[in-house]
């Protein structure tokens, strides 16, 4: 769902959330904002065109644009919809790991650290007056509960915020 690249990168709540900054970015219909994987026009001098309002431009968010995420907010709108996903969507997760033969030990701990820390997760969204989105990665179907949430709690000037990963919910990938 996103990269560990990305400036403004960080572990919080006790190592069990990644928490990214997302920005407002303009993007032709052509363009590929590099500083998603961690590039950096600017360092170069390239950032000339910054501001420009050409034909075919939009203000998209970064991390969801370049990662094709999927906003929910049609689906999870309250606090108690969040839960109820979460819920769901551990007991695939977990069914999943046992099927695919998962070490208990593992399965185990995910259940304990999820057990302990899963309120943080849900705080983010309920202490954010209305300003927090909920995001799934692309082609996960809402019903079928097999993609882990992840938050973006706007700023208050809704031109970005900070997103919310639940740590023991992602894969590492090496590319």
């Amino acid at each position: 769902m996103f990269s560990d690249s990305i400036k403004g990168f960080k572990e919080v709540e006790d190592g069990f959330m990644y928490e990214i900054e997302v920005k407002m970015i303009m993007k032709t219909d052509q363009q590929i904002d590099e500083s998603v994987f961690g590039g950096n026009k600017s360092a170069e001098g390239g950032d000339e065109d910054e501001g420009v309002d050409a034909p075919g431009c939009q203000q998209v968010l970064d991390i969801i644009d370049g990662y094709r995420l999927e906003c929910m907010d049609d689906f999870i709108d309250t606090t108690k919809k969040l839960q109820t996903y979460l819920k769901k969507y551990l007991g695939t997760a977990v069914k999943y790991l046992e099927e695919h033969d998962t070490p208990k030990e593992e399965v185990d701990s995910l259940k304990e650290t999820l057990k302990k820390n899963i309120k943080k997760f849900t705080d983010v969204f309920a202490n954010s007056d209305g300003n927090c989105s909920v995001y799934i990665g692309e082609g996960a179907c809402y019903d079928d509960y097999n993609c882990a949430p992840s938050l973006l709690a706007w700023d208050e000037d809704g031109k970005g915020g900070k997103m919310y990963f639940m740590k023991c919910l992602c894969e590492e990938e090496k590319v």
